[in-house]
């Protein structure tokens, strides 16, 4: 039967073979996958270049159709009759129409939309009845409102959302012959939607969607794969924040659909509509060679590992009666007795580490004593005169002392179990010193149920007052999850004291002195249950979202004049 020893052997090796195996698997897996995933990039931006492409061609031919038609005497001749006295709207727009109808026969387009000067349509094809409408909130027509032609490459194409369909538009303005005013504007247009999806993912490759917001109008996954691509657009608006501000593609990510993985950027559409497309490229194909490459090492790693267990046993058996010894010594440390020395019976390596065990298991009793019982303030002093034969004379310090008091403390302990009261006094004062932890303080002492702390160095005094107000609130839950009516008074000064060892040469206590540290005394003895009373001196170093209120100031003994005082409020 194999003992702990053999058992930790053989665990190292195979550890080993592990770590090995593993790191090989995370370096080539790393290595391939940024390749991969680099040629993941390259690939996508190839799409969306290629579908640039498509959009360019469709802009161009849609441009060139429309300063064609935009020049046509008949569209000039009925648009110069808007606004004469003996036009009639409604004639103007059925003339319009039966123009644009025989205009539009001969080309392919989806959308043909005719306005006047003002920008008010006149007539459209997409939906006859649909006429009278200002469209001079589209910014294709502002711009051929002021005689602006479309620019022969630009950056984004113009879109239209025309219920329930996305446009890719050009609009050109109509001019007076002869001249440069404009008489009013012509706009094509070709639908977006599941033909150019379809067209592009054959191009490309890649699955592609085509969204108005997070509605998808076209895309070539399945559907099931569609709800689900819209409720993880629905909470990543940063996606759609990143893409709109900076009218560029998005980083690469990565969403599931259907327990599938998938590689996916998105892009804007183009410019006008809150409009996008996903490309989107599983997982699965583009990682198959890591895949087949993990399933070689995890062969590999499986018959290294048996090697291992087996070259792990023979070794553990020839040195484990050596260690046995050093074995139960550890094994009797783990369970906390540091009394444990063990002989050293050899000068080899084994002894050699029996006697730093030996070593270790005192410096370990004595540091875990010690730390029980000290401040940090009296570690950071141990710190620096650790190896010297400095003494640590007094000196003087700016710092903020908190005395803190448990109220009614007790006439709870008069009418409670002893195990009870301790119990309660050991959690009062356990969460008090954890606070005055977490604000960087230092426990001083505890004397019965009071706690004196110390905060030194720069903010003393704020950080201070939050440990105060801080142990208010948790005294406050304590008393409810408890159903008790224990308070705390607390005291704080701050000002010069003497910091240093006080007490005889076989026993000294690393703590504070003087009149500021006897003023803090006497404002927590003042304090009422859940009150916090500061001095000036503390009152100063406060930032002021901190609530302040004066109050009448009070004579303490010790002290001639009567001391301006402050209460802290909750």
């Amino acid at each position: 039967m194999l003992n702990k020893i053999q058992v930790r052997i053989i665990l190292l090796f195979s550890s080993l073979v592990f770590i090995i195996l593993l790191g090989v698997l995370l370096i080539i897996t790393r290595s391939v996958g940024d390749q991969i995933a680099d040629k993941v990039r390259k690939d996508f931006k190839k799409s969306q270049a290629t579908f640039e492409v498509i959009q360019r061609q469709n802009y161009e031919r849609l441009v060139e159709t429309s300063l064609i038609l935009s020049d046509q005497p008949l569209l000039k001749e009925t648009l110069s009759l808007i606004g004469q006295p003996e036009s009639k709207p409604e004639v103007i727009h059925e003339t319009v129409l039966i123009g644009i109808s025989d205009m539009a026969s001969p080309i392919k387009t989806d959308l043909f939309v005719v306005t006047d000067r003002e920008g008010v349509q006149v007539a459209s094809l997409t939906n006859p009845e649909a006429w009278g409408d200002t469209l001079t909130w589209r910014e294709t027509i502002r711009r051929s409102i002021e005689g602006i032609d479309p620019v022969l490459n630009p950056d984004f194409i113009d879109l239209w959302t025309i219920e329930p369909y996305v446009y890719q538009v050009v609009s050109v303005p109509s001019f007076v012959p002869s001249a440069t005013s404009v008489l009013g504007t012509l706009t094509l247009g070709t639908i977006l939607g599941q033909k150019e999806a379809d067209t592009l993912k054959y191009l490309s490759g890649f699955d592609v969607t085509f969204l108005q917001d997070t509605v998808i109008f076209a895309s070539t996954l399945s559907r099931s794969d569609q709800f689900q691509l819209e409720d993880i657009l629905q909470n990543h608006p940063d996606w759609f924040d990143v893409v709109r501000s900076q009218m560029a593609s998005s980083p690469v990510f990565d969403v599931t659909l259907s327990h599938n993985r998938y590689f996916s950027v998105m892009a804007p559409l183009g410019k006008g509509e809150n409009a996008y497309y996903i490309l989107s490229a599983p997982e699965s194909q583009q990682l198959a060679i890591i895949t087949a490459i993990e399933r070689l090492i995890y062969l590999t790693g499986a018959f290294g590992l048996f090697l291992a267990i087996i070259l792990s046993v023979l070794v553990g058996t020839t040195i484990t009666r050596p260690i046995t010894a050093l074995s139960v010594g550890v094994e009797k440390v783990r369970q906390g007795n540091y009394d444990i020395s063990l002989p050293v019976t050899s000068k080899d390596e084994l002894g050699t580490l029996t006697s730093a065990f030996n070593d270790m298991t005192r410096g370990l009793k004595e540091r875990f004593h010690l730390l029980r019982y000290v401040g940090s303030h009296t570690k950071e002093m141990i710190g620096k005169v650790a190896g010297t034969d400095a003494d640590f004379a007094g000196r003087r310090m700016d710092v903020t002392v908190l005395f803190s008091d448990i109220r009614g403390f007790t006439a709870f302990s008069e009418k409670t179990e002893p195990e009870v009261v301790i119990q309660m006094l050991n959690q009062y004062l356990s969460v008090q010193a954890d606070l005055v932890e977490k604000f960087q303080g230092s426990v001083d002492k505890f004397v019965g149920d009071e706690m004196v702390a110390i905060f030194m160095n720069e903010g003393h005094q704020q950080r201070a007052a939050d440990c105060a107000r801080s142990i208010m609130q948790a005294t406050r839950e304590l008393n409810r999850e408890a159903d008790t009516q224990i308070g705390i008074g607390i005291g704080i000064n701050a000002g010069q004291v003497v910091l240093g060892n006080m007490g005889s040469a076989n026993r000294l206590d690393y703590t504070v002195i003087g009149a500021n540290v006897n003023l803090g005394a006497r404002l927590c003895s003042a304090a009422r249950a859940q009150q916090i009373l500061i001095t000036d001196s503390v009152k100063r170093g406060l930032g002021e979202e901190i609530p302040i209120k004066p109050l009448e100031p009070m004579s303490f003994k010790g002290f001639s004049e009567p001391i301006p005082i402050y209460e802290v409020l909750s």
